[in-house]
């Protein structure tokens, strides 16, 4: 959604706050960026798509499943060149996963010559963002990655992933981080982890999820505790987080997200509160640094149901309190004909304007 003018004292929100909206929004404001017309990362000037037609990426992937094991490896290029004189880069990423007879899976991912991260040329659709995923400091498998002329063609990043590991009724999925690169190559010491443990109390109707953040050298930086509970047909799920305080040794706990959901046969219905925490954007970037927006960043109205063939999705986006200030409106609708055409219709509304209009037919033979 469009973001207000920030004070100006308060930093430029315009680009990064586009990546908790609609991709249809980010779509058009990356395109503003992209020309030239909306300030990006660190104000860029100028546009970006002024230069000639010119190869600049190209990402493949092959997998393999020998007796359980999926082999995988995926290959970056990249043209850093200019359009008379190309300049390639290429990385490598080697993926090797498989599963235990007891359901645990485990995935190891080798980069080389290629970081996670962000890389974008010219336009830079949703769909291209390789390796970006807004708002999260845990380690996450990514689609693809970043090349250029700072990274080596050498080990770069070595990812370790285990999910499915139940130990006395509690779930656990377990990411493991290292940088093979630079400062931290030669202590071989996790750069990143994530232990999220998950169990249920049955009788109570009770849910439990907890999320360990390790820095480096194993230092827990975040701790996240979810707790649900589900009465028929309607669940509440409130977040609270636990982080080091500004005192050494002290710790301070944030409250975070409220999720009330229905879901009656038919329909659900759902409100997510979010509360202002510039951790979870980051430190210089988010609404919560603008003077005067608060206590909560955002809540989320959603309603869904369906009619026969046509599904119908609504969400209402309110910024700043529970029930003004709204910003924005989104309406989904799809019409199965058949089971073999699909129209889809997207809506985003603003509080005085139609702001985009998608459309879509998929046709299955």
């Amino acid at each position: 959604f469009p973001p207000p003018p920030p004070p100006t004292d308060a930093p430029d929100v315009s680009f990064f706050s586009i990546f908790i909206s609609d991709p249809v929004v980010q779509n058009i404001y990356l395109a503003l960026w992209a020309d030239g017309l909306l300030p990006g990362p660190d104000n860029l000037p100028g546009t970006l798509l002024n230069e000639s037609l010119t190869f600049r990426k190209k990402v493949a992937e092959m997998t393999l499943s020998i007796a359980g094991l999926t082999l995988g490896l995926r290959a970056l290029f990249g043209n850093f060149g200019t359009p008379q004189t190309a300049d390639f880069r290429a990385g490598l990423v080697l993926i090797l996963e498989g599963q235990t007879v007891s359901g645990i899976t485990v995935r190891s991912e080798t980069w080389v010559g290629a970081r996670q991260g962000f890389e974008c040329f010219g336009e830079c659709k949703p769909a291209s963002r390789l390796g970006f995923t807004s708002a999260t400091f845990g380690v996450q498998p990514a689609s693809a990655g970043i090349v250029g002329r700072p990274i080596p063609f050498q080990p770069q990043e070595e990812k370790l992933f285990i999910t499915g590991l139940t130990l006395a009724g509690v779930r656990n999925n377990i990411a493991i981080e290292f940088d093979l690169g630079g400062a931290n190559a030669s202590s071989l010491q996790p750069t990143g982890m994530q232990i999220t443990s998950a169990f249920r109390l049955d009788p109570l109707r009770l849910s439990i999820t907890n999320i360990a953040r390790f820095a480096p050298g194993l230092a827990l930086v975040r701790d996240i505790v979810l707790f649900g509970i589900r009465i028929g047909e309607a669940s509440a799920t409130v977040q609270v987080d636990f982080r080091p305080g500004p005192q050494i040794g002290a710790w301070e706990t944030l409250f975070t997200a409220l999720i009330l959901e229905f879901d009656p046969p038919g329909g659900t219905a759902q409100i997510v509160v979010l509360s202002c925490d510039t951790d979870r954007l980051g430190a210089t970037v988010g609404y919560c640094r603008i003077p005067g927006v608060g206590p909560f960043l955002e809540v989320d109205y959603y309603i869904a149901f369906e009619v026969g063939d046509l599904t119908v999705e609504i969400l209402a986006i309110m910024l700043g309190s529970l029930l003004k200030d709204l910003v924005e409106v989104d309406i989904a609708a799809s019409w199965s004909i058949g089971g073999a055409i699909t129209i889809d219709s997207l809506t985003i509304l603003e509080p005085d304007a139609l702001f985009a209009q998608k459309f879509g037919v998929n046709i299955k033979f």
